[in-house]
This record gives C-alpha cells, structure tokens and sequence, in this order.
C-alpha cells in the first residue's frame, strides 16, 4: 500500500501484458504511470515490539513497557511507546494485552451508511434535520460524513490524481456512466498482475481519458464489479455501503451486496489497530478508552471493529469519539461534523482486551459491546473496591505519545 516505486518485475508484466484486456481498460503504459501515484507514500509492512528501557511496572499495573516499532522492509518507519501484559523473558513478544496513551485520536466514519456518497464526494453536503412519523430523526438531502480521499476513492486524469477542484467537475459526468453500468469494471491485480496496491477496482472512461480507483476494502463491490450503494429499503438511499473489517452476519441482496454487514460507526464505539491487531490483540476484541481532561473523567466501552493505516496508532469511530468529548448524541451531518470530533492535545488512554472477541457471540449491538467490555474489564482491574485502580496506575506509567500525522 502506499507504493511509491514499482518494483521492475512488476513494470515489465505490465507492458508486456498481451492484447486480451478489453478495449475499454486503461492502456498499460498509462496505468504503469498511475500505478506510481496511487498510494503516495511508504508504508510500514510489519510490526515489532521491543523492550523500552524500563524492564517493567509496578505490581498494581502489572505490565511492561515496550516502543511498538512499524517497520517496512525491516527498517523502522514509526514507533509507538505502548504497555503489554507481562512477556516471556527471552521470547519473542505475542501480546494478548495492550495500553497506549495518544494525544491524537483521529475519527473513522467507515460502517456508517452515511460515510461516502456519490453526489457528495468532498463531505461537505447539508441535510435538514426532520422528525419521522414515529418520532424518529430523519434526515432530508445529501451529507456525507467523509470525503472520497478518507476512503482511497480516487480520480485520475491521464496520470494526474485530480484535486478537489477538478475530481468535483469531472466526476459528475463520470459517476452516471459508473452507475448505469455504461462502463466497465475491472479488478486492478487481474488488469496489472501480482504486486500492486491490494483491493481496487476501476472504470476507464476512454473519451476523457479519466480513470476512477475504489478500494474494495472499504466501498465492496457487487458481484459485477460495481460499487456497492444502499438501495430504497435504507433510509440512507443511495449512499455508498462502507466496509469495516469485523462483520455480522446479515442478508446478501441479489447483486452481492450486504449493506447491513458492516459496524455502524456512528453507533457503536470502536478502535481502529494498524493492519488489524498483533500478537493475541485483533478485530473483534473489546477495549477501554478513558479521557481525563477539563475537569471531566470519561470512560467509553467498545470493541476494535476495523484495520487502519499500518502507518497509524490512534483512530476511533465517531461514536468512540463523540463520547470521549461527551457530544455523544450531538448531530454529526458532514465532514466539517466529523473533524471536529477529532481529538488532539489531552492524552486518551486506550486499553485493548485481547482474546475477547467470542464472548461477544457475535452479537455486535452497542448495549452487549459495553456489557461484555464493561465485564472484561472488571476483570482486568481485579479490585472491586476501587474500579480504576489497575488503570490510574498504568496510565500514571505509560510515556505519552506526542501527536503523530
């Protein structure tokens, strides 16, 4: 993800692909130029955890300190200072526990029905706020909650990555023909071959020389290829379906679809790990997030719900968010809504509970997440007389991690 550079076996499998694609596909010197500028930048490819200087803390916390290292290619790119659970001396460290302080926090809105929307792509619609029949809050026009850059949705001149500007005016013409099927899709590994960006598919559009990219990870697609959009039977018609990695069961619609799949982000508090956990930490584990600042002490129950940027420690859903900044409930119509849920400066204590996740028996709802991570935790802490003590005592412990772009 991220590339940069091609590597040159992949370049030469491009241009020497045969003449089997269809008419309607980017020609493969002008995806070669694309390729470079997909993702702009490196990576991390793995992590490690190393000890930090201190070999550990005291016996209320019971945890040790390590620096959790992002590497790429085995060089470090990004480390974190982080407390795992006690490891085996000598051993290579397979965390099952895991508290980091961070002073940024930035929102995920993906799972929600209002992430993305075609008529929207920079997020910065308005809806009006009405009443339904039954007392519900409804909403009336288009206001996404992010713009199409957030969920890897890109748009291509030629070579050029379109700016705001520009992706605005041509995309209007474009998104017709993706929608009413006038183009065709293709799968951008099966087009180039092994060793691109993981997850996209394309829509060439020959006669403007324009090319738009969508990450299946995050806009899934149906079964012919085309992004997937909430039908009538939503009270989010038309906006994009927008993925998160942890999933419930729920009915597939005819064209492949599952609108309903995803974890609402705008209803159920999560976090986001870098390429999905580590060690015994993963999607679907319950966690705790706590932010003193202002005179108020809040702690919020979730459970990790997706896979972020592997470059990246601290994202949260804008349910997570929200009650952090005690705004849960407040109206959160578009991006400018979003951002300003982000949180930077106070520092969030976020403890990770691994090894949960089948006690959440699949049931993902807001009230069973906070009961069974309200339990965990319970648990964790070990002190019925005094709830937080195991946690002041490590947040009093852990190095603060400085904000991180």
């Amino acid at each position: 993800m991220y590339r940069r550079f091609l590597s040159a076996a992949l370049l030469a499998s491009i241009l020497c692909a045969g003449p089997a694609q269809a008419q309607d596909a980017p020609p493969l010197d002008l995806l070669k130029a694309i390729l470079r500028k997909l993702e702009g930048r490196p990576v991390p490819t793995g992590i490690l955890f190393r000890p930090a200087a201190a070999a550990q803390t005291d016996d209320v916390c019971r945890m040790q300190p390590f620096d959790m290292v992002l590497t790429r290619s085995d060089n470090p790119v990004r480390s974190y200072s982080v407390l795992l659970d006690r490891q085996q001396h000598g051993a290579a460290p397979a965390p099952r526990q895991m508290l980091a302080m961070l002073t940024r926090v930035t929102v995920d809105a993906d799972g929600s029905p209002r992430a993305y929307h075609p008529e929207d792509p920079e997020g910065a619609g308005t809806c009006q706020r009405l009443r339904g029949p039954d007392g519900s809050e409804i909403l009336q026009g288009v206001c996404a909650l992010d713009q199409f850059a957030s969920g890897q949705t890109h748009l291509f001149r030629g070579a050029d990555k379109l700016g705001k500007q520009e992706l605005l005016r041509e995309w209007k013409d474009l998104w017709p023909l993706i929608r009413d099927r006038k183009l065709k899709s293709f799968d951008l590994e099966t087009l180039a071959g092994p060793g691109v960006p993981k997850g996209y598919y394309l829509f060439h559009w020959r006669e403007r020389n324009l090319t738009a990219f969508f990450k299946s990870y995050i806009i899934p697609k149906s079964k012919d290829g085309y992004p997937c959009v909430h039908g009538p039977e939503s009270p989010f018609a038309g906006y994009f379906v927008a993925a998160t990695t942890l999933n419930h069961n729920a009915p597939v619609r005819a064209d492949g679809c599952a609108p309903a799949r995803y974890i609402d982000a705008e209803k159920i508090p999560f976090f986001v790990l870098p390429k999905g956990g580590f060690g015994q930490v993963g999607i679907g584990d319950v966690m705790i997030a706590r932010l003193k600042h202002n005179g108020a002490d809040r702690v919020v129950y979730g459970l990790v719900a997706d896979a972020g940027p592997p470059h990246q420690l601290g994202e949260g859903s804008v349910a997570l968010n929200a009650a952090l900044l005690g705004k849960d409930g407040a109206p959160v119509l578009n991006m400018r809504d979003t951002w300003a849920l982000d949180i930077s400066g106070p520092a969030v204590a976020v403890l990770v509970l691994g090894g949960t996740k089948h006690l959440l028996k699949g049931d993902y709802s807001r009230r069973n997440v906070e009961a069974v991570a309200k339990s965990e935790f319970a648990r964790w802490n070990a002190d019925q007389g005094n709830p937080l003590r195991r946690l002041d005592a490590c947040m009093a412990q852990a190095k603060v991690n400085a904000k991180k772009h």
